[in-house]
């Protein structure tokens, strides 16, 4: 903020507004004083302003070890030109912190901020982005000298609204697997079958009383080990079923008794559905020796890269809106897939959206932040421009939730949770519930 010092009259004058009796004052008297006292008034004014706008600027602290690391190079020219510019996802009002932060450390360091024509030296500052954070990088011209100065910078996180909870996570439990393998994914078909992803086979089961009895078992094949933290899906299309694992591809057909038949596995680096739309459908990459996408979305018309994500899913009818769950540990929300990301406080790595009855119609669910050592939990979020709103309670699970997926209908999500208790992988199916 600029501060103007106001002078009235000659070094001399001894003018000053204060607060005797106008009554014993000329008219030419008074008339000289009202924009004395005017002017202070809107200097108290604007202090007052000033001092309700008590808030500190969240990149101050960097940008003092900043401009100290690009003076030190630089000899600390008196007068420079300052640009700054975003190549990250941050917004720009974030980028005007940045270049405000930036502004107040040179002239308390008395160094002027000037038009280039003037400048001893041109700063011009890059905004990029990695897994760490904010990267801040300058280039600092003198004549023919460079000089580059770079600043790794945690991007501060906006706390999530609070609000008092309005909706319930509903769990149905669907299926435990006591062997220690993992389930990556399962599916109950129309035909009230149930199918079970393990990372070497495909179990099919049939309902028998109060559990479920094997069937089919169909092995994986594979020439190539597994990542570490394998993830699967599973897709039914009436009679079709298609098996996504990291670099490989399973088909088969369901039989009038809903029996697998021609399951068969190749290499295949196609990339895995998101949406189950016909008429727009969205695909994303996987990176076949990790467990997270690319960041390269296929769709009908063309391709985009986004930041590399662990999961995503679309929020609202039509299905323009998307949530991506970044390796970066920064959840990402897109209006459009066009559009600049609404990034969100930091989320679990899994994510599912919800269709139900309660609030906005369209919930998010998401896990928390933490590792595979620790019991996890999820919680119901509406996401919009204007942030994540929690509208439900944590729901607590025994141990780490090792997978969690959308469904094509969407009024349900599928989660797999391995309980730390006893090794189990529990399968269940997470509903949203009105509590008011």
């Amino acid at each position: 903020m600029k501060h103007t010092t106001l002078q009235h009259g000659s070094e001399g004058d001894s003018r000053k507004c204060y607060t005797s009796p106008f009554a014993q004052m000329s008219a030419p008297s008074r008339i000289r004083l009202l924009p004395c006292c005017f002017a202070f008034i809107l200097l108290a004014l604007n202090s007052s302003a000033h001092a309700q706008d008590t808030s500190p600027n969240p990149y101050g602290k960097a940008a003092v070890e900043f401009v100290a690391e690009m003076m030190s190079r630089a000899g600390s020219p008196s007068l420079i030109a300052l640009k700054v510019e975003n190549r990250s996802s941050i917004t720009p009002a974030e980028i005007s912190q940045i270049h405000q932060a930036l502004d107040a450390q040179f002239r308390a360091a008395n160094i002027r901020i000037v038009k280039s024509d003037r400048a001893l030296a041109d700063v011009n500052v890059t905004v990029s982005e990695n897994a760490q954070g904010l990267l801040w990088v300058a280039e600092i011209k003198q004549g023919v000298s460079i000089h580059v100065a770079m600043q790794q910078v945690q991007r501060p996180t906006p706390p999530v609204a609070t609000h008092v909870p309005t909706l319930s996570i509903r769990q149905t439990p669907v299926f435990v697997q006591a062997d220690g393998q993992p389930i990556l994914d399962f599916t109950v078909t129309d035909a009230k079958m149930l199918i079970v992803l393990n990372p070497e086979q495909l179990t099919t089961y049939s309902p028998d009383v109060k559990k479920w009895r094997a069937r089919d078992t169909l092995k994986i094949k594979h020439s190539r080990p597994w990542p570490r933290d394998i993830r699967g899906r599973l897709i039914v299309r009436q009679s079709q079923l298609q098996v996504l694992l990291p670099g490989v591809r399973c088909a088969g057909t369901f039989d009038a008794n809903n029996s697998v038949t021609s399951f068969d596995c190749t290499e295949s680096d196609d990339p895995w559905p998101l949406t189950w739309d016909a008429a727009s459908p969205i695909s994303a990459f996987y990176a076949s020796n990790k467990n997270n996408f690319t960041g390269v979305l296929s769709t009908s018309t063309s391709d985009q890269t986004l930041p590399p994500f662990y999961s995503a899913s679309f929020i609202g009818d039509p299905s323009e809106s998307w949530i991506f769950a970044g390796v970066d540990g920064r959840a990402r929300f897109y209006s459009t897939l066009k559009q600049q990301p609404i990034l969100l406080p930091a989320l679990g790595s899994d994510l599912a959206t919800v269709k139900s009855e309660c609030g906005g119609r369209w919930q998010v669910l998401v896990t928390r932040p933490g590792d595979r050592t620790q019991p996890d939990a999820v919680q119901a979020l509406e996401v919009s421009n204007r942030g994540a709103d929690p509208v439900s309670a944590p729901f607590e699970f025994p141990g780490p939730v090792t997978a969690l997926w959308p469904t094509p209908e969407h009024n349900t999500a599928i989660a797999v949770s391995r309980n730390l208790a006893n090794g189990n992988y529990e399968a269940s199916a997470l509903t949203i519930s009105c509590t008011q």
